[in-house]
């Protein structure tokens, strides 16, 4: 997954961004993050199962999208200028 120089860098620790609950919206963000190069994982607070989220895909389902801690102010700025969270979050 990511390769570290032992010495100069750290493995970085992934925080919370924002949960969502709407796959359209989970869409998006994903995408602006994928678009600014910043890595990000999503989880899903109820169903990591892959047959239950195929079977239950409209049933809305939190689902927290995690970003690096030293990318998080960028993440927010992002989400901040496409609507998602507010300008003081």
């Amino acid at each position: 997954m990511f390769k570290f120089n032992k010495e100069t860098e750290r493995e970085p620790k992934f925080v919370e961004l924002i949960s969502v609950n709407d796959r359209l919206k989970l869409g998006g963000i994903i995408g602006i993050l994928d678009d600014n190069n910043i890595p990000h994982f999503e989880e899903s607070s109820q169903m990591n199962d892959s047959t239950a989220q195929v079977i239950y895909a409209n049933i809305n389902v939190g689902i927290m999208v995690y970003v690096p801690d030293e990318n998080l102010d960028k993440a927010r700025e992002l989400l901040q200028v496409i609507g998602e969270i507010p300008p003081s979050y």
